[in-house]
């Protein structure tokens, strides 16, 4: 009697393990057919505090821009402005060089 119960036992537990693994192989199945992009590194957006890929260049939820243009000191005036303007909004100086303005 003992011994058909240890045989019980043993075999519950053979077919409860390859049970197991049956399932974890058709999860990481489906897990690969998904084509999921595991995100390693995160920027949050500083509008909405969206989770952003760093190769994003706006916020998925809101459009916001993650990586804002810097800024430059008018020589004149000392406003910050855009690097992207050519003359300043406040006093009209030249931002750029004249080899750069063209």
């Amino acid at each position: 009697m003992i011994d058909k119960m240890s045989n019980i036992r043993i075999s519950d537990a053979f077919l409860a393990g390859v049970g197991l693994a049956v399932s974890l192989s058709l999860a990481n199945c489906i897990f690969q057919s998904l084509k999921f992009e595991k995100i390693r590194q995160v920027i949050f957006c500083l509008k909405c505090g969206g989770k952003n890929a760093l190769k994003n260049k706006f916020c998925w939820q809101c459009g916001q821009p993650l990586y804002p243009q810097p800024l430059t000191k008018c020589p004149k005036c000392k406003a910050q402005m855009s690097c992207s303007w050519n003359f300043c909004e406040i006093c009209g100086a030249s931002l750029r060089k004249k080899a750069d303005i063209r």
